[in-house]
């Protein structure tokens, strides 16, 4: 016994020394927010038995903590006793810093090795907190430890993505093109990046692709992702999902998933109308970068409209002016692909210039002779999966071939969308 009550009172007299030197020290807080510093140790009258408190070790005091960094864990080193009775802790957790307000309290926490801690329930966001412990033992209560703050910052919550193209088995091209719309949002949230995966199987233990997105368009828009994922099998299902996470906050969304059936397209083999008959098969010598269907026109942009490197114009025979591309779609109509070039664009002429999508059928495939299939008098239905590409120069009612291609005979690549007569916006 003598022994043991050595060895105690050594680690007592380590700890006053301790906390000699910590009360000596200028920058140790001896109130946090006008409460006053808790007292080192107590004893017991009836044991005659010494406690020292024990001290906060995490989180620091004035520590910032993300709301999505929760649950919060509070750690003490152990405080010491002179008696035989171990020591417990009451873990107290306040929105003031007189602990007039207990929000949070957890008694009778069993001591670990060294230190002691517990794990907090979820707390608020944009609040201050302080905490404290006590030390006990099974004579009654000892001392409180010295009163400790952290922040927690502002709770950013997202709604759930809802994923709009291609959904519920939809035909998809590849390069795919998966359209969100953009997860409503409260709190201070700040930019929003899209987790996108494909997989072969529902469960995704198969991914075959994967990126992070930044948003585009904010509340109220949509984000697009162009997926190359090369080795889709015609007519298989695949599976895609996205979740949005909020880049400050770290806060994330579950993943919305949905599935779609892979399609090939070959320019080379599609069916084409009112154009040089060997239109699929020219080099691809630009990239579209831009498209927006508005309501009132269809907007497409290429790297190759503006700049030094821009398609030239051309002045078609029976023309008097110059013409620098024309702009075209491709429809999937029986199982064949139908393409035809048939907006006409001179350099600077607007990209509204084009007419709205639900007057492209009156407005341009107006002639079954012309356009074959695509003068339906219908146009594409709503979301139906449409190629958008330009080509180089006056393609509108041409018959030369490549071979004898008098001018740049170049197109761009075939970008797959759900057509829409409404609002839609992509960038590539």
């Amino acid at each position: 016994m003598r022994l043991k009550s050595l060895t105690v009172w050594s680690a007592l007299a380590i700890l006053a020394t301790t906390t000699a030197c910590e009360k000596a020290s200028p920058t140790r807080p001896t109130d946090v927010g006008g409460a006053s510093a808790a007292a080192e140790s107590v004893t017991d009258a009836r044991t005659g038995a010494t406690i020292i408190a024990a001290r906060p070790a995490s989180p620091a005091n004035e520590a910032s903590i993300r709301w999505s960094d929760q649950p919060i864990i509070l750690r003490v080193t152990n405080g010491v006793t002179t008696g035989s009775s171990p020591l417990t802790y009451t873990f107290q957790v306040a929105g003031d810093a007189a602990f007039a307000r207990v929000e949070w309290q957890r008694e009778n926490v069993a001591a670990g090795s060294g230190s002691t801690g517990v794990t907090l329930d979820q707390l608020g966001g944009s609040r201050t907190y302080y905490w404290r412990v006590q030390a006990n033992t099974a004579s009654g209560p000892g001392p409180f430890s010295q009163v400790r703050r952290f922040d927690v910052g502002p709770e950013v919550v997202l709604g759930e993505p809802v994923l709009a193209s291609p959904i519920n088995g939809a035909q998809a091209f590849s390069p795919l093109s998966l359209t969100i719309n953009n997860v409503s949002r409260s709190g201070p949230a700040g930019a929003l990046v899209y987790r996108v995966e494909v997989a072969s199987d529902s469960g995704f233990g198969n991914i075959l692709y994967s990126t992070d997105a930044p948003e585009q368009g904010g509340v109220g828009g949509r984000t697009t992702v162009t997926a190359s994922v090369s080795g889709l099998s015609n007519g298989a299902t695949y599976y895609w999902r996205a979740r949005a996470t909020d880049v400050a906050s770290g806060i994330a969304t579950v993943f919305s998933s949905t599935s779609f059936v892979a399609q090939s397209f070959n320019f080379a083999t599609a069916t084409i109308w009112d154009n040089p008959p060997d239109l699929g098969t020219w080099p691809i010598g630009a990239k579209i970068t831009y498209l927006e269907f508005t309501g009132f026109s269809v907007r497409v942009d290429f790297d190759r409209r503006e700049g030094a490197n821009r398609w030239p114009d051309v002045v078609p025979p029976g023309w008097s002016g110059a013409l620098q591309y024309t702009l075209g779609m491709c429809r999937n109509l029986g199982g064949q692909w139908h393409c035809s070039a048939v907006v006409q664009f001179w350099h600077g002429r607007s990209l509204d210039d084009s007419a709205p999508a639900s007057r492209w059928w009156r407005e341009w495939w107006y002639d079954g002779v012309r356009w074959g299939p695509l003068a339906d008098r219908v146009g594409p239905a709503e979301g139906e999966t449409v190629g958008i590409f330009v080509g180089a120069g006056d393609l509108r009612g041409r018959e030369f071939t490549r071979a004898a291609c008098p001018r740049v005979c170049e197109v761009s690549n075939v970008v797959m969308v759900p057509f829409t007569n409404g609002y839609a916006k992509y960038e590539y």
